[in-house]
């Protein structure tokens, strides 16, 4: 298969390839090739079970498009096969689900907006011909409320599916309008979903109520902030602004507080600078210190979306992976690289199946001094090395950060005599040098990276940005 790499290549991984059905490798394309790898680096925690062959011949071909549609294809598919059973598995690729509404599901999954279990029980609630009206419904919405109703389904199963198709237009707005997942509506929603069955007023009544009071009094019990304190910051945004600010602060009251404290101009700033659902990804950057001027400059670079960045900062929040305040640029770069590297690790190796993660591993010469680095080791409770990381947070660095670990690797036992980790050591790299793998991870705009993160390079520069001007 064209790019598989030679050196430090398990014989798992080289089995998996070999046996392949046909309908999933011919003719998949460079793009499809490299998810197919993905998919077999994330699910060899099975015990060499791909569940391919367990796929009937046009679901193998589903799973094929799959990989060449779907960006992170392979990796969303390795989350689904190590979560759900064969039939599960086999049911998300089945030809009773159309490609749109499958890859719709998936590219969701991928973005963190339906967990596995969702995305399985949706694909079930939406799949064969009883189901057109209420796909159709979904592909009448745009993005943002399609990814509701999946959720919607995801959560309640066959009542939401059949209460989207039955419900008129103006209800599915209303419904749509409110956070499936807010604390305040997420009951209701399910509620809501199951009485549509038995209730014919259940369709006038949601429609003739707003989530968002409900949402926003609920959410600022939890604060020191009165409605009336931010009503003046929500009446300076528009309709298409304020809704999902509402959400957002039933998300995350303290969103609340910092729309407290925002003046007046720095509101206006964000108004003319940020579009509909971006002010809520603003204000949860500006939530979570980042500075007024970073944000606006990231919402008016082009390719960069406010969305995503919101997101990769939550994830630099949430480890202990920061920038060194010392570095320059790149280096601030590389370190935030790798703290949003560290949770696509982590999805790859759960600790829950006995690995262990190790960061920032320094090796060193006979004399004490720096020889190499590796981004990332992963090892299994029984000392097994199984994977080394490089992290690039750039494009065009796949095959130099390759080649670079590779040639540590091979240099450990001679030239480098000690690691930095206390819990490695150089015999366990030396015990089956030739079975570990050696990945490259990088930006999503680029795919010669064995692994693409959910940010591109223009998004990473902007992200540290943000992070390195903090308020």
């Amino acid at each position: 298969m064209a790019g598989t790499r030679t050196v430090g290549r398990s014989v798992r991984t080289a089995r998996y390839i070999a046996d392949t059905p046909n309908r999933v490798l011919r003719d998949l394309n460079k793009r499809g090739q490299k998810r197919l790898r993905a998919y077999y680096r994330g699910i060899r925690g099975k015990d060499g079970e791909t569940d391919l062959d367990g796929l009937s011949d046009k679901s193998q071909t589903n799973f094929k498009d799959t990989l060449e549609d779907v960006d992170e294809g392979g990796q969303t598919a390795a989350q689904l096969q190590r979560q759900l059973d064969s039939e599960e598995f086999n049911d998300v690729f089945s030809d009773d689900i159309p490609d749109d509404t499958r890859n719709s599901l998936l590219r969701a999954q991928s973005d963190g907006d339906l967990s596995v279990p969702e995305t399985a029980r949706a694909a079930s609630s939406l799949d064969g011909a009883d189901n057109k009206d209420v796909r159709q419904a979904i592909r009448n919405l745009d993005d943002a409320e399609q990814r509701k109703a999946y959720k919607l389904v995801g959560e309640t199963g066959d009542d939401g599916a059949e209460f989207l198709a039955r419900a008129d237009a103006e209800t599915r707005a209303n419904l749509l309008l409110c956070d499936v997942a807010s604390p305040a509506i997420g009951g209701g929603v399910v509620a809501t979903a199951g009485l549509y069955q038995t209730a014919a007023p259940t369709q006038r009544t949601l429609s003739q109520t707003s989530c968002n009071p409900n949402i926003l009094s609920t959410a600022l019990k939890d604060t020191d902030v009165d409605a009336e304190d931010i009503t003046p910051a929500l009446n300076r945004m528009d309709v298409d602004m304020q809704s999902p600010v509402v959400r957002r602060i039933g998300r995350n009251p303290e969103i609340a507080e910092s729309l407290d404290e925002i003046s007046n101009s720095q509101i206006d700033r964000l108004v003319q600078n940020t579009e509909g659902g971006e002010m809520a990804e603003a204000l949860d950057m500006y939530e979570s210190n980042a500075n007024i001027d970073s944000i606006v400059s990231a919402a008016n670079t082009e390719g960069v979306g406010l969305g995503k960045e919101n997101r990769g900062l939550q994830r630099y929040d949430s480890n202990d992976i920061h920038i060194s305040s010392s570095a320059d640029f790149t280096g601030k770069r590389g370190d935030v690289g790798e703290s949003v590297a560290l949770q696509t690790v982590r999805g790859e190796y759960p600790s829950s199946e006995g690995y262990k993660i190790h960061n920032n591993v320094i090796l060193k010469g006979p004399q004490g001094n720096e020889a190499g680095e590796f981004d990332f080791v992963v090892s299994k409770q029984d000392g097994e090395i199984k994977e080394v990381y490089e992290v690039k947070s750039v494009d065009g660095a796949a095959s130099s950060g390759r080649e670079k670990t590779t040639r540590e690797l091979n240099q450990i036992g001679g030239t480098i005599t000690d690691v930095s980790d206390e819990e490695l050591d150089v015999e366990q790299f030396r015990a089956n040098r030739d079975d570990i793998d050696v990945s490259a991870i990088g930006p999503s705009s680029d795919e010669n990276y064995d692994i693409q993160m959910s940010l591109t390079a223009d998004e990473f520069n902007s992200l540290t940005e943000i992070i390195a001007d903090r308020r």
